[in-house]
């Protein structure tokens, strides 16, 4: 809208049905999490989840800004509208929200590949370093990987509880734009964790600390 101008805001009447749709992201994310697992097989869990990564958080962030685009569309100039239709980037948005799904599934695939090399890699500083550097009480470096997994799942269990809660509270106070950027900060975060401990230079390629011992982590 044109700065100045105050437009009522009114219900879309073309608006596509969300129950039409609603379906799609988690399949999506369900089918392409089986793919992230065998890409992580091919290439690395790490720069699977490296690359996704960096795609959810782009699409994320686009998925905010077509929000906002759609928020300040209004077609009716007269009153201080912009002339554009709300619909107009329904499409932008989501070709976004779908890519943020396959990108969840990917990623969901790869996060859990990266933790079973994991226990090699304890095995490896048992070897190499002495078990006693690792300064930890557990007596079997095979016990890291169960817990490494179950505490994942339970993130991931928060996750099904908090993203709806928060994007319901956006919607009330049309702020959805802001709840979407908030995300992407987020996936940003986890992007430079990865990079850091597995993929940025100095790290095997692999994903392994040691590079005479080619773990695909």
């Amino acid at each position: 809208m044109n700065p100045g101008y105050e437009c009522e805001r009114i219900e879309n009447p073309d608006a596509p049905s969300p129950s039409s749709y609603a379906w799609l992201g988690p399949f999506l994310g369900s089918t392409w999490r089986i793919f992230g697992g065998w890409l992580s097989d091919q290439w690395s869990g790490s720069r699977v989840t490296e690359v996704s990564t960096i795609i959810l958080t782009i699409s994320t962030f686009l998925c905010g800004f077509f929000c906002l685009k759609a928020k300040n569309a209004h077609p009716d100039t007269s009153v201080g509208g912009n002339g554009e239709e709300a619909n107009d980037y329904f499409a932008g948005f989501f070709i976004c929200f779908m890519l943020m799904f396959t990108m969840t599934g990917i990623g969901n695939g790869s996060t859990f590949k990266m933790v079973p090399p994991m226990q090699e890699w304890v095995d490896m500083v048992e070897k190499k370093k002495g078990y006693k550097d690792l300064e930890t009480d557990v007596t079997n470096p095979k016990d890291f990987g169960a817990p490494v997994l179950g505490f994942i799942s339970a993130i991931a269990a928060y996750g099904g509880f908090f993203i709806p809660s928060i994007f319901g509270v956006a919607v009330k106070e049309e702020g959805m734009h802001w709840a979407l950027w908030g995300f992407g900060l987020y996936y940003f975060t986890c992007l430079l964790v990865n990079w850091w401990f597995y993929t940025r230079e100095g790290r095997d390629p692999s994903g392994s600390r040691f590079d005479d011992n080619k773990l695909r982590v």
